[in-house]
């Protein structure tokens, strides 16, 4: 009777064993996994661009006459034409943040006796595109990272990395993007797989245990607004006179 118990005692804690390491090595698996769609929808979220669409008011245009006398010559008679306001659209790396407005509506010099002035610019619309190869990148940095366990020489494997790209667009003037899409503008990555039970595989027949995860990055906007370097070049209209 004593050995019956006995034997009962340690098929008992040879159970609870396999069910602690197993639980132990799924969840040290699940953080690696998790480590691996984080880095795999990071790397997918640094790939967006941002565009941004500026809206340049206010513009002028003066022309002159060239007028000459003993002391050389000089613009005289000038005329100031008032012109639309321009929307400037395209990357924000060249429309902002190198004043690429600036160039794109006319602002300046329009050749002898001839200068636009165009009043400040304003940011409209801001938002993300991403590459077609978004969706690749992603998914190829995962594999790279998986966890060892559940590689195919360990008896592993993955049943599914699923990508989902987001975008959006945030309003005018507003701190915080608002977008139809919650989740926009964002990369999600979502990962799926097994790996090989070891104890409990023989104990209670489960020949693997499942392991999934989700990770999410974001590309945030900036709030646009009107820097001393954009003020200084903005080159407003003298009054007549």
């Amino acid at each position: 009777m004593v050995m019956l118990w006995a034997a009962a005692w340690v098929i008992c804690l040879m159970g609870m064993a396999a069910l602690v390491l197993d639980l132990g090595r799924v969840m040290a698996v699940k953080e690696q996994l998790q480590t691996s769609v984080d880095a795999g929808s990071l790397a997918a979220s640094m790939h967006g661009i941002r565009y941004v669409k500026v809206l340049v008011p206010d513009r002028w245009k003066r022309v002159c006459d060239i007028c000459c006398g003993e002391k050389g010559c000089y613009c005289c008679n000038c005329q100031y034409y008032r012109l639309s306001d321009y929307l400037a659209e395209g990357r924000k790396d060249y429309v902002w943040d190198r004043s690429g407005w600036y160039r794109m509506a006319g602002c300046g010099s329009c050749g002898r006796c001839c200068r636009v002035y165009c009043g400040r610019p304003q940011v409209v619309e801001q938002w993300v595109q991403f590459p077609g190869d978004t969706v690749a990148v992603a998914r190829q940095v995962v594999e790279l990272n998986l966890p060892d366990d559940m590689k195919p020489p360990a008896g592993g494997g993955v049943s599914s990395v699923a990508v989902e790209v987001h975008s959006g667009v945030a309003e005018k003037q507003s701190e915080y993007a608002t977008h139809s899409d919650p989740l926009a503008p964002s990369v999600v990555v979502k990962a799926a797989g097994w790996m090989r039970s070891l104890l409990a595989g023989g104990l209670w027949k489960v020949d693997r245990l499942e392991v999934q995860s989700c990770g999410q990055s974001g590309v945030f906007f900036l709030k646009l607004g009107r820097s001393g370097q954009q003020t200084a070049n903005l080159n407003p209209r003298p009054e007549p006179g």
